[in-house]
């Protein structure tokens, strides 16, 4: 077990939904569609104004964004619509379980850092902002298309990060 992070450039460089990736993003939504069979995922959207950033309301009494069901097909085909926008709605599929919802994805798509027995989860989105939060589980990051940045804090900084959700 590693005790620090890493970075491990090219893990999923030989994945088929790489590949796909690579030729075009029309060639990862195919890809991807061929495992969803209609399955419905949670979604998060919020309008343009707020700039792809998922937070609170203005006056902290709500959340700047809601939650909602989707087929995954529709989700996916609005990212491709909406992907050349400047100022597009900010939208997330977040931590679904890949073999519940992509079954034969992950069998396709494999990484051998983790026990055969931890689910593998899926994000999807596009240009969107989560605030610093505690993960409960230990992560590794698997970006397919696009790009995704994240900022690590050590340990000893948990008294200063985000622990909602708050009680709204």
């Amino acid at each position: 077990p590693w005790s620090e992070p890493a970075v491990l450039r090219g893990t999923a460089a030989e994945w088929p939904a790489v590949r796909a990736a690579r030729q075009s993003d029309e060639a990862l939504v195919e890809y991807v569609k061929r495992f969803s069979k209609g399955k419905r995922v949670a979604a998060i959207v919020g309008q343009p104004e707020i700039g792809g950033r998922f937070f609170y309301s203005d006056d902290m009494l709500g959340l700047n964004f809601e939650r909602g069901q989707s087929p995954l097909e529709p989700f996916l085909d609005r990212l491709l619509r909406d992907r050349e926008h400047s100022s597009p709605i900010a939208m997330a599929v977040q931590s679904e379980i890949i073999p519940e919802v992509l079954a034969g994805f992950e069998a396709e798509n494999k990484v051998d850092l983790v026990p055969s027995n931890v689910q593998p989860r899926a994000w999807i989105g596009n240009r969107i902002q989560v605030a610093p939060h505690y993960d409960l589980y230990e992560n590794i990051g698997i970006v397919v298309a696009g790009r995704l940045r994240f900022t690590l804090f050590p340990p000893e900084q948990i008294v200063n990060l985000y622990a909602g959700p708050f009680e709204l």
